[in-house]
């Protein structure tokens, strides 16, 4: 035959890890071969071989086992405390369900992005302002942070209500002194 190839190494010295030292190597999991785990090229997959099946990501909450995430492979949108995604990211939570982004270097703000094929918009937050920025056009609504005014079509308003442009009512306009 050919030359020798450790397929697998039960490593004694590391507390019985099961290595596979070798690319493409993989654990199967199922009757059918349905769950694949292999490295390649540096990348880790995890792989459900079986067409329009699901991966779950489940944690022992309490002694309670919960789907923590959760891939509906039908769709591959994926569900964080839900097993029924309704769109490409569904997060459901007994609570505030809150997406952070968080910047922690200076002069950086946190923001996402809003994108359609026509238009794409990013709320920011950025030294302590708020924007609703229009990419390649303008920053189209701000509240400062230092002032608490906000602009529209500025992004330095010197009043509580700052507008630069025309603007209008349609029901009149109520000034209270």
């Amino acid at each position: 035959g050919g030359a020798s190839v450790d397929a697998i190494i039960i490593d004694a010295s590391e507390n019985g890890r099961v290595k596979l030292p070798n690319d493409l190597q993989e654990l199967t999991f199922g009757v059918g071969g349905d769950g694949v785990l292999y490295s390649y090229q540096d990348d880790f997959w995890i792989q459900n071989v079986t067409q329009d099946q699901d991966i779950k990501f489940r944690v022992n909450d309490g002694g309670v086992h919960t789907d923590a995430l959760f891939i509906q492979g039908s769709t591959t949108s994926i569900g964080i405390g839900t097993t029924s995604p309704g769109a490409k990211l569904h997060i459901v939570h007994n609570g505030s369900a809150v997406v952070k982004a968080e910047s922690t270097a200076g002069g950086y703000g946190a923001y996402s992005r809003l994108t359609t094929t026509t238009n794409s918009y990013s709320l920011v937050s950025l030294n302590g302002d708020f924007l609703i920025d229009e990419d390649g056009v303008a920053t189209r609504f701000i509240i400062k942070d230092s002032t608490g005014n906000v602009g529209i079509g500025t992004t330095s308003p010197g009043v509580k209500l700052d507008v630069a442009g025309q603007a209008r009512t349609t029901n009149g306009m109520l000034v209270d002194n």
